[in-house]
């Protein structure tokens, strides 16, 4: 008998299996994705640091920003204060100049009051003399 060559010729071909190469793909397209999923989680990591790190920059200036404000109003207050100092100031000046003028003025009427006193003095001498001379002649005519 001749030996059964048919059994030999087709045992090594497996059979053909169409859910085999489904899986491979499907295998393929999960790795895909988990790679794709592992960069977007990258990507986002990276836009998470970006976005924390301008909120802080933020932060600051807006902690920098409220410390100019504190400072622009204290010098507001500052300039205010200056400014009704300076209107004291003004309104001290205008007193000085009212006292000055008042006392100018009261100084020329005491001026004008020690001339009407020589004046007096200067009549109540030559008053004396008349007296003293009318004396004299009176005790004149009595002796």
């Amino acid at each position: 008998m001749a030996p059964d060559n048919s059994r030999t010729l087709l045992a090594p071909c497996p059979p053909y299996s169409p859910g085999k190469y489904f899986l491979q793909s499907l295998i393929l397209s999960f790795t895909s994705l988990i790679t794709i999923n592992y960069i977007v989680l990258q990507a986002n990591s990276k836009f998470n640091n970006m976005v924390e790190h301008y909120e802080g920059l933020l932060l600051s200036w807006e902690q920098e920003i409220n410390s100019w404000r504190n400072k622009f109003s204290s010098l507001e207050a500052d300039h205010r204060s200056f400014s009704d100092s300076m209107n004291d100031k003004h309104e001290l000046e205008e007193q000085v100049d009212h006292f000055k003028s008042k006392l100018l003025k009261s100084n020329d009427e005491l001026q004008a009051q020690y001339g009407r006193y020589d004046d007096l003095q200067t009549e109540l001498a030559g008053v004396r003399d008349r007296l003293f001379q009318s004396e004299s002649a009176a005790d004149a005519m009595n002796n």
